[in-house]
């Protein structure tokens, strides 16, 4: 069993380290996953590339969570052997072959992400036209106000996306929508924002899509003027997303 303290000071003082050490708070995570628990109504979904520490995983699925958004084959393997039952969400709109091919047929991986026609192709093709994907279509949003704009680095935008929607819809099981508004996104209205933005086009292409996610981003405290309080996010989500029911 590891030792216990209440402060990083306290085992400073107790144990005087020469070397780099890493303290596990697994109060804070426990606090985390329930928070978003109670505040969010759709299910929670961890990026594993915000920490893949394998205690933070096991404590993050000891509390509830068993859906894992995973960008490399090494989170794959990670979750795989790591957590029992666990979801997996191969995000990362850009993969190689290979990696497709072993989250596919070694982990049984059947949700990808794509923001472009021959990223579709390419699983398709490795996967051998398997008809049990779920393919979440990657789109570009307004990142704006955030400490890490992604916008430039993936997502496809206005015809693309409509198009990439109606193929989807027609070679895979299942279509889901995704977006990214930024890493610690500062403003709650971009996620109502993009959420609108993707109904509009899943209604443009005429298509139904069976999933949604939301991404992630929301934000922590690091400084001073650094939001805290995260129910506004919540608040914008949950109100763009009633307003996309009425509409359909």
């Amino acid at each position: 069993m590891r030792p216990t303290f209440f402060s990083a000071e306290q085992y400073l003082k107790q144990r005087r380290p020469i070397d780099p050490v890493r303290c596990f708070r697994s109060s804070a995570i426990e606090r985390a996953v329930s928070w978003f628990q109670s505040h969010f109504s759709g299910q929670l979904i961890y990026a594993v590339k915000a920490n893949m520490t394998p205690d933070v995983v096991q404590l993050i699925a000891q509390n509830g969570v068993r859906n894992f958004d995973v960008a490399s084959l090494t989170e794959v393997d990670l979750i795989y052997h790591g957590v029992q039952g666990a979801n997996l969400f191969y995000m990362n709109p850009v993969k190689s072959r290979a990696h497709i091919r072993s989250a596919y047929y070694d982990y049984g991986v059947r949700c990808f992400s794509i923001d472009h026609v021959d990223e579709l192709e390419k699983i398709l093709t490795v996967t051998e036209q398997a008809k049990d994907l779920t393919i979440f279509v990657r789109l570009h949003c307004d990142d704006s106000g955030s400490v890490l704009p992604l916008g430039k680095k993936y997502g496809a935008e206005g015809q693309q996306a409509i198009e990439l929607l109606k193929l989807v819809r027609q070679r895979c099981e299942r279509l889901g929508v995704t977006f990214h508004v930024g890493s610690q996104a500062m403003h709650a209205e971009r996620f109502g924002e993009a959420i609108r933005y993707a109904g509009d086009l899943v209604r443009r292409a005429g298509v139904m899509a069976e999933l949604l996610n939301v991404g992630g981003g929301f934000p922590i405290f690091y400084k001073d003027g650094d939001p805290v309080d995260l129910t506004s996010y919540m608040s914008n989500i949950e109100q763009s997303l009633e307003a996309l029911t009425m509409v359909q």
